[in-house]
């Protein structure tokens, strides 16, 4: 009970001691063990221009942790930012992100954080401490995103920020499943949410085990890393899952006999398709081998990020002979 209370206290202290105060603070002198100051800061697909009077973002020497001004990025990001005067209760000072019942608080020239949401009021330390350099609140970006909401990548000299998409509720029985947008939940689709990530297993006459969770996860892990390319999503195509079906049965029968692959349909079911192929065998299905494994092979990573590509399909089949599992994905794509 006490816990409690105490919670609610701090949550009242930090709302009420915010309130009094949106003082920017003065110049500071730079940090130490500043290392690369190249770091290019990508939103949603957007390459950011930091203007010259609200910082730059830089690499802490000793930490590796890029650091960003606080302002500039939370405002990105769709967050309101505001400032505790330094005093008895922060020595130099707070910096306070997002509003009404969510809000991250961050102590300046101090590694602890606060973190009030739904679930209470949480507390911890960083590795790296916020800084003040030329006038400018850094904190570190990993952190100020992943707790906001985004998810944070590092590529080519680029910091990488999107928001995940959602897991949609869909029916896996339903024929409309393409008409699921991304990052939204499709209300008028009344069935249960994916438990666990996982839904029924659902074979064919061929004894061929698919999965709608499959073709799920695998949209979201897509589009995800498409946005955080810079590329727009695509569309899934309820036709072109039925095509990577039946591939996937083609490709499944030749694999148990022992038939090498070589992407040749007998129905010319992929002719004038991109198609990414992955088989393996073994006692369990790895979940996001096929996705993982084909962006780590440049062939198949291109066709994943293909500029031109609008709507795909895809599919995993696993079948189960004596014990071993044979599972085949496909992706096709136009």
């Amino acid at each position: 009970m006490k816990k409690r209370i105490l919670q609610k206290v701090t949550l009242v202290s930090i709302l009420g001691t915010m309130m009094i105060s949106n003082t920017v603070f003065a110049a500071g002198k730079l940090p130490k063990g500043i290392g690369r100051t190249d770091v290019g800061i990508r939103v949603d697909g957007q390459l950011q221009t930091i203007p010259e009077d609200m910082g730059k973002a830089y690499v802490d020497a000793k930490t590796s942790r890029t650091m960003v001004p606080v302002r500039f990025v939370s405002e990105k990001l769709g967050h309101t930012v505001n400032y505790i005067e330094k005093g008895s209760k922060y020595k130099d000072g707070a910096v306070v992100i997002g509003s009404g019942k969510n809000l991250v608080l961050l102590e300046i020239n101090s590694n602890k954080y606060s973190i009030s949401d739904n679930n209470g009021i949480r507390n911890g330390s960083l590795d790296v401490s916020s800084q003040v350099y030329d006038g400018r609140t850094y904190v570190p970006i990993r952190f100020l995103s992943e707790t906001t909401g985004y998810n944070v990548d590092w590529k080519n000299n680029e910091v990488i920020i999107n928001r995940g998409l959602e897991k949609p509720d869909v029916n896996p029985n339903t024929t409309k499943a393409s008409e699921v947008e991304n990052n939204k939940k499709e209300e008028k689709i009344n069935t249960p949410k994916w438990v666990k990530k996982e839904d029924r297993a659902n074979k064919d006459k061929f004894g061929i085990e698919f999965r709608r969770s499959f073709q799920e996860e695998f949209k979201v892990d897509l589009n995800n890393y498409r946005v955080s390319m810079g590329l727009n999503p695509v569309i899934e195509s309820e036709s072109l899952n039925e095509i990577a079906k039946e591939r996937v049965r083609e490709e499944l029968n030749g694999y148990v006999k022992g038939i090498k692959p070589d992407h040749v349909s007998d129905k010319n079911l992929n002719e004038n398709l991109g198609e990414n192929l992955m088989r393996y065998k073994g006692w369990i299905e790895y979940k996001g081998k096929d996705f993982d494994g084909w962006r780590s092979s440049p062939g198949h990573n291109e066709n994943m990020l293909d500029e031109n590509a609008y709507e795909y399909g895809y599919a995993k089949g696993i079948k189960d002979v004596n014990g071993t599992k044979y599972i085949v994905s496909i992706y096709v794509f136009q």
